[in-house]
Protein backbone atom coordinates (compact mmCIF):
# COMPACT_ATOMS: atom_id res chain seq x y z
CA UNK A 1 0.00 0.00 0.00
CA UNK A 2 0.98 3.47 -0.82
CA UNK A 3 1.07 6.19 1.74
CA UNK A 4 -0.49 9.50 0.09
CA UNK A 5 -1.82 12.96 1.27
CA UNK A 6 -2.81 14.76 -1.62
CA UNK A 7 -4.70 14.04 -5.05
CA UNK A 8 -4.21 15.12 -8.00
CA UNK A 9 -6.81 13.94 -11.01
CA UNK A 10 -6.86 14.52 -14.89
CA UNK A 11 -10.34 15.59 -15.90
CA UNK A 12 -11.33 14.49 -19.02
CA UNK A 13 -11.75 10.75 -18.67
CA UNK A 14 -11.07 10.38 -15.34
CA UNK A 15 -13.72 12.45 -13.10
CA UNK A 16 -16.06 12.67 -16.06
CA UNK A 17 -17.11 11.34 -19.14
CA UNK A 18 -17.07 14.51 -21.37
CA UNK A 19 -16.47 12.44 -24.53
CA UNK A 20 -19.74 12.79 -26.70
CA UNK A 21 -19.84 16.48 -26.06
CA UNK A 22 -16.06 17.56 -27.22
CA UNK A 23 -16.95 15.49 -30.26
CA UNK A 24 -20.30 17.28 -30.28
CA UNK A 25 -18.46 20.59 -30.37
CA UNK A 26 -16.04 19.69 -32.53
CA UNK A 27 -18.66 18.54 -35.37
CA UNK A 28 -20.59 21.61 -35.28
CA UNK A 29 -16.96 23.77 -35.59
CA UNK A 30 -16.17 21.66 -38.18
CA UNK A 31 -19.54 22.65 -39.86
CA UNK A 32 -19.39 25.74 -39.05
CA UNK A 33 -16.20 26.97 -41.01
CA UNK A 34 -16.62 24.10 -44.14
CA UNK A 35 -14.44 21.30 -42.95
CA UNK A 36 -14.98 17.57 -43.32
CA UNK A 37 -16.73 16.50 -40.04
CA UNK A 38 -14.67 13.43 -38.23
CA UNK A 39 -16.69 10.89 -36.56
CA UNK A 40 -16.32 10.81 -32.95
CA UNK A 41 -13.19 8.47 -32.30
CA UNK A 42 -10.98 10.06 -34.40
CA UNK A 43 -12.13 13.63 -32.50
CA UNK A 44 -11.45 11.52 -29.42
CA UNK A 45 -8.22 10.30 -30.50
CA UNK A 46 -6.95 13.93 -30.29
CA UNK A 47 -8.00 14.88 -27.07
CA UNK A 48 -5.37 15.59 -24.14
CA UNK A 49 -3.09 18.12 -25.34
CA UNK A 50 -5.85 21.62 -24.53
CA UNK A 51 -8.49 22.90 -27.13
CA UNK A 52 -5.76 24.39 -29.83
CA UNK A 53 -4.28 21.62 -30.66
CA UNK A 54 -7.56 19.45 -30.93
CA UNK A 55 -9.05 22.33 -33.11
CA UNK A 56 -5.72 22.17 -34.88
CA UNK A 57 -5.93 18.30 -36.11
CA UNK A 58 -9.65 18.14 -36.22
CA UNK A 59 -9.65 21.32 -38.42
CA UNK A 60 -6.11 21.28 -40.08
CA UNK A 61 -6.83 23.12 -43.41
CA UNK A 62 -7.74 26.79 -42.36
CA UNK A 63 -5.09 29.33 -42.35
CA UNK A 64 -3.92 30.78 -39.34
CA UNK A 65 -6.01 33.61 -38.63
CA UNK A 66 -9.19 31.31 -39.23
CA UNK A 67 -7.50 29.18 -36.83
CA UNK A 68 -7.79 31.31 -34.13
CA UNK A 69 -11.22 32.56 -34.84
CA UNK A 70 -12.48 28.43 -35.35
CA UNK A 71 -10.76 27.98 -31.57
CA UNK A 72 -12.82 31.16 -29.99
CA UNK A 73 -16.34 29.50 -31.71
CA UNK A 74 -15.84 26.14 -30.27
CA UNK A 75 -14.73 27.40 -26.80
CA UNK A 76 -18.05 29.40 -26.58
CA UNK A 77 -20.24 26.19 -28.20
CA UNK A 78 -18.61 23.67 -26.10
CA UNK A 79 -18.83 25.86 -22.49
CA UNK A 80 -22.75 26.48 -23.52
CA UNK A 81 -22.65 22.60 -24.89
CA UNK A 82 -20.80 21.15 -21.89
CA UNK A 83 -22.91 19.14 -20.01
CA UNK A 84 -25.72 17.72 -22.41
CA UNK A 85 -24.14 14.32 -22.37
CA UNK A 86 -21.42 14.84 -19.80
CA UNK A 87 -21.69 12.93 -16.35
CA UNK A 88 -19.17 11.56 -13.80
CA UNK A 89 -17.61 7.86 -14.11
CA UNK A 90 -19.32 5.61 -12.11
CA UNK A 91 -17.35 5.58 -8.36
CA UNK A 92 -16.30 9.20 -8.91
CA UNK A 93 -18.57 10.99 -6.60
CA UNK A 94 -18.01 8.45 -3.85
CA UNK A 95 -14.49 8.29 -3.73
CA UNK A 96 -13.74 12.09 -3.82
CA UNK A 97 -16.41 12.70 -0.80
CA UNK A 98 -14.55 9.58 1.22
CA UNK A 99 -11.44 11.61 0.25
CA UNK A 100 -13.03 14.82 1.08
CA UNK A 101 -13.91 13.70 4.35
CA UNK A 102 -10.78 12.66 5.46
CA UNK A 103 -9.22 16.21 4.87
CA UNK A 104 -6.82 15.25 2.27
CA UNK A 105 -6.57 17.55 -0.24
CA UNK A 106 -7.72 16.92 -4.21
CA UNK A 107 -6.77 19.10 -7.12
CA UNK A 108 -7.70 18.80 -10.95
CA UNK A 109 -4.60 19.61 -13.27
CA UNK A 110 -6.34 19.73 -16.73
CA UNK A 111 -5.01 20.69 -20.25
CA UNK A 112 -9.09 21.24 -20.86
CA UNK A 113 -10.14 25.52 -20.78
CA UNK A 114 -9.92 26.50 -17.57
CA UNK A 115 -13.53 28.17 -17.10
CA UNK A 116 -15.16 25.07 -18.95
CA UNK A 117 -13.72 22.97 -16.08
CA UNK A 118 -14.46 24.84 -13.33
CA UNK A 119 -18.24 25.12 -14.50
CA UNK A 120 -18.79 21.11 -14.65
CA UNK A 121 -16.96 20.47 -11.41
CA UNK A 122 -19.82 23.00 -10.18
CA UNK A 123 -22.67 21.32 -12.30
CA UNK A 124 -21.74 17.89 -11.58
CA UNK A 125 -21.68 18.63 -7.92
CA UNK A 126 -18.19 17.53 -6.61
CA UNK A 127 -16.65 21.28 -6.73
CA UNK A 128 -16.74 21.21 -3.24
CA UNK A 129 -14.49 18.37 -3.31
CA UNK A 130 -11.47 20.29 -4.88
CA UNK A 131 -9.26 22.83 -3.64
CA UNK A 132 -8.19 24.05 -6.78
CA UNK A 133 -9.26 23.60 -10.60
CA UNK A 134 -5.98 24.11 -12.71
CA UNK A 135 -5.89 24.46 -16.48
CA UNK A 136 -3.81 26.28 -19.14
CA UNK A 137 -4.97 29.84 -18.25
CA UNK A 138 -3.04 29.19 -14.88
CA UNK A 139 0.22 27.74 -16.25
CA UNK A 140 3.33 28.16 -18.05
CA UNK A 141 3.46 24.69 -19.40
CA UNK A 142 0.29 21.99 -20.22
CA UNK A 143 0.95 18.39 -19.12
CA UNK A 144 2.92 16.53 -19.54
CA UNK A 145 4.94 18.93 -18.12
CA UNK A 146 5.27 18.73 -14.27
CA UNK A 147 4.38 22.27 -13.59
CA UNK A 148 0.79 22.17 -12.48
CA UNK A 149 1.44 19.27 -9.98
CA UNK A 150 3.75 20.99 -8.59
CA UNK A 151 2.14 23.61 -7.94
CA UNK A 152 -0.43 21.96 -6.15
CA UNK A 153 1.83 20.42 -4.09
CA UNK A 154 2.90 23.74 -3.25
CA UNK A 155 -0.54 25.14 -2.37
CA UNK A 156 -1.33 21.66 -0.10
CA UNK A 157 2.32 21.78 1.48
CA UNK A 158 2.44 17.91 1.00
CA UNK A 159 4.57 15.86 -1.38
CA UNK A 160 3.31 12.32 -1.24
CA UNK A 161 1.04 12.82 -4.28
CA UNK A 162 -0.64 10.35 -6.47
CA UNK A 163 -1.49 11.83 -10.16
CA UNK A 164 -4.56 9.64 -11.67
CA UNK A 165 -4.83 10.13 -15.62
CA UNK A 166 -6.22 8.31 -18.50
CA UNK A 167 -3.70 9.84 -21.29
CA UNK A 168 0.08 8.75 -20.90
CA UNK A 169 0.67 12.84 -20.84
CA UNK A 170 -0.47 12.02 -17.15
CA UNK A 171 1.44 9.44 -16.12
CA UNK A 172 4.78 11.15 -17.48
CA UNK A 173 3.41 14.42 -15.66
CA UNK A 174 3.38 12.51 -12.19
CA UNK A 175 6.57 10.85 -12.72
CA UNK A 176 8.05 14.29 -13.90
CA UNK A 177 7.08 15.54 -10.06
CA UNK A 178 8.34 13.01 -8.60
CA UNK A 179 4.89 11.44 -7.41
CA UNK A 180 3.02 8.25 -7.95
CA UNK A 181 1.02 7.26 -10.80
CA UNK A 182 -2.58 5.43 -10.92
CA UNK A 183 -3.96 4.81 -14.91
CA UNK A 184 -7.63 5.24 -15.19
CA UNK A 185 -8.32 2.58 -17.95
CA UNK A 186 -12.11 3.36 -18.13
CA UNK A 187 -11.11 6.68 -19.51
CA UNK A 188 -10.62 7.99 -23.29
CA UNK A 189 -7.23 8.21 -23.47
CA UNK A 190 -5.21 6.14 -25.73
CA UNK A 191 -5.21 2.47 -23.50
CA UNK A 192 -2.04 1.03 -24.60
CA UNK A 193 -0.29 4.27 -24.59
CA UNK A 194 -1.11 4.50 -21.36
CA UNK A 195 -0.42 1.00 -20.34
CA UNK A 196 3.06 1.51 -21.91
CA UNK A 197 3.79 4.15 -19.50
CA UNK A 198 4.04 1.99 -16.58
CA UNK A 199 1.89 3.45 -14.05
CA UNK A 200 2.46 2.62 -10.51
CA UNK A 201 -1.02 0.93 -10.46
CA UNK A 202 -3.86 0.83 -13.14
CA UNK A 203 -7.55 0.79 -11.94
CA UNK A 204 -11.05 0.38 -14.14
CA UNK A 205 -13.21 2.34 -11.95
CA UNK A 206 -11.74 5.38 -9.21
CA UNK A 207 -12.65 3.83 -6.28
CA UNK A 208 -10.12 0.69 -6.82
CA UNK A 209 -7.51 3.07 -5.81
CA UNK A 210 -8.04 2.34 -1.96
CA UNK A 211 -6.94 -1.21 -2.83
CA UNK A 212 -3.43 0.59 -3.83
CA UNK A 213 -3.44 3.63 -1.42
CA UNK A 214 -3.51 4.40 2.07
CA UNK A 215 -5.25 7.98 2.98
CA UNK A 216 -4.74 8.71 5.99
CA UNK A 217 -8.56 9.29 7.52
CA UNK A 218 -10.36 7.35 4.94
CA UNK A 219 -11.37 4.67 6.09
Amino acid sequence: MIDIDILIYDFDGVIADTAADIAGGVQATQKQYGAPVMDIPTIISHVGFGAKYLLNRCLPDLPPERAEEALSWYKAFYREHSRVKTELYPTVRETLERIHAAGVPQFVVSNKPESITLKLVEELGVSGCFTKVLGPESLEHMKPDPEGLVKCMDIAGHHKGLMVGDSFTDIQAGRSAGIHTCGALYGIGDRARLKAENADFYVEKLGEIFEHIRVQGAS
